[in-house]
């Protein structure tokens, strides 16, 4: 069995931490582990902001690639101050109800200076207009009879945006009727004039002369944060084209542009990661990534199953080649292979198998001198190594010329050809010479009559693979007459005997 270390994959999580709207609080928080273990995100005390929600997974396990966790939070309402408004005679009566304001500390305020019918204002206590405050603020504003010879003309002047929201505190002043005055424009930083409503000089009358000098809000170039992606492999080789651009600060950064894909490759890590949103400062991430891994395992067997030698397990990167070898193994060929022994690598395991042998075959043949099959060809199996021994077959009519060098041996690992050559046995005729007559001896015509006979030969094996051939010979003309003239006597005397023993038989 082969092991192989595992590769530990890198997981991200990135935690936010955003007011309603979106907008970014305090910096983001990035942090990686192996894709399976835990993570735990906290919820973090911002100052001005009550924790409202979470969205995702504050707590959990890596996975591959990018997980989002987002805090969000509530501002809390500014602390209020306070601004009570009196209205009143010289003689501090009431001329109407106090007016209380209330606002955000810091931000500006305005008292009216309202109109009352035969009363003039003749003099202020505190600040007309200014800045809440955490403590309470008190403005009285005091008016004399008309025709007391007390009246006095009221300038105020007034410096707001398009929308009416005071960029400045008004400024409030008592002339003597008939009295000149001069207002000013002023520069608002963040604003430019725009108008100015009203007379800007003139001279102070009975009752509220107003000037308001209107401003427009410069649009200030837009802070624009950079971004720069760049895809690489383990060893910094560039993948594809870097990522660029520019947005407002603040604004998310695309995070589908850290989860590319390349083919033959996986994610590693990223780098420079330390924000989900544009930021003042230039950002520079790095996306790297690794090269697949193939993997090939090589086997030696033998063709029933028996290991020749131990697993080869070779590895590359996906795409490139590889090349494997059958081996040598001693009482073995080889036979086959399974899978492919050179290839290219892929994500998926290959398997190679060469398949071995130990069995081997000699062949028997057995022909004659100009090589033709006399019988079947035969075909013996056996183990490479092991012994045979082989035997020349009885052919009739043919005996073995010579048993071959290889009759015997032992099985090798290329197929053995053993093969026995025989000769035609000789078949000579023989002449019988007899006379015929018509009285039972001569030949009438005399002529000579000829009777061919042959020798037959039978070819058997011997312990040494030779053969030995037996023969049996007829007798010739002349040997027949004299033979046949004895065993005609040698009748006629058994014949005799026989009669004698039947009569002494009788007698008796």
């Amino acid at each position: 069995m082969i092991y192989t270390k595992a590769v530990k994959e890198q997981g991200i999580v990135l935690a936010q931490y955003q007011d309603e709207s979106g907008k970014p609080l305090i910096g983001d928080e990035v942090m990686t582990g192996e894709v399976g273990s835990e993570y735990t995100t906290t919820q973090k005390v911002i100052d001005g902001y009550v924790f409202k929600e979470v969205v995702g997974t504050p707590s959990g396990k890596y996975v591959l690639g990018i997980t989002k966790v987002v805090y969000v939070y509530t501002k809390i309402p500014a602390e209020q101050g306070k601004v009570i408004v009196h209205y009143q005679d010289e003689e501090q009566n009431s001329l109407s109800p106090d007016v209380e304001l209330t606002g955000d500390i810091d931000d500006i305020y305005t008292a009216e200076v309202k109109p009352f019918d035969d009363y003039v204002l003749k003099g202020i206590e505190g600040n007309v207009s200014g800045k809440f405050t955490a403590q309470d603020q008190e403005v009285t504003l005091i008016y004399a009879k008309k025709g007391s010879g007390t009246e006095k003309g009221v300038l105020i002047v007034d410096y707001q945006d398009e929308t009416g929201h005071p960029l400045l505190n008004s400024e409030v002043t008592i002339g003597e009727i008939d009295e000149d005055y001069e207002t000013t424009q002023k520069d608002i930083e963040g604003y430019t004039f725009k108008e100015v409503q009203g007379n800007v000089t003139g001279k102070y009358v009975d009752g509220i002369t107003r000037v308001t000098y209107i401003y427009t809000k410069d649009k200030e170039p837009e802070k624009l944060g950079n971004l720069t992606i760049k895809y690489q492999d383990e060893k910094g080789e560039k993948l594809a084209e870097d990522f660029t651009d520019s947005q407002p600060i603040g604004t998310s950064i695309p995070l589908e542009q850290l989860n590319k894909t390349f083919e033959n490759y996986e994610f590693k890590e990223i780098k420079g990661f330390t924000s989900g949103v544009y930021t003042a400062e230039d950002q520079e991430i790095t996306v790297i990534y690794r090269k697949l891994t193939g993997k090939a395992i090589v086997n030696h067997i033998s063709d029933s199953g028996k290991v020749l030698a131990n697993p080869v397990l070779m590895s590359g990167d996906v795409g490139d080649g590889y090349e494997s070898a059958k081996k040598e193994f001693k009482g073995y060929k080889f036979k086959e292979t399974l899978g492919n022994s050179t290839g290219i690598y892929t994500s998926e395991l290959q398997i190679v198998t060469y398949i071995y042998s130990n069995k081997a075959t000699i062949r028997i043949l057995y022909v004659d001198e100009q090589g033709n099959e006399l019988a079947p060809a035969e075909q013996k199996i056996g183990i490479i190594g092991d012994k045979y021994e082989t035997q020349a077959q009885a052919i009739d009519g043919w005996t073995v010329k010579e048993t071959p060098k290889n009759a015997k041996g032992n099985y090798q690992e290329t197929e053995q050809t053993i093969t026995y050559v025989y000769l035609k046995e000789n078949k000579p005729a023989a002449n019988i010479e007899s006379d015929t007559t018509g009285n039972g001896g001569e030949n009438t015509n005399n002529s000579n009559a000829s009777i061919t006979t042959y020798r037959s030969t039978k070819i058997l094996p011997n312990a040494g693979g030779s053969t030995t051939a037996t023969s049996k010979v007829l007798p010739r003309t002349g040997e027949q007459k004299n033979n046949t003239t004895i065993l005609t006597v040698f009748g006629l005397l058994l014949l005799t005997i026989a009669c004698v023993g039947a009569i002494k038989r009788r007698r008796a």
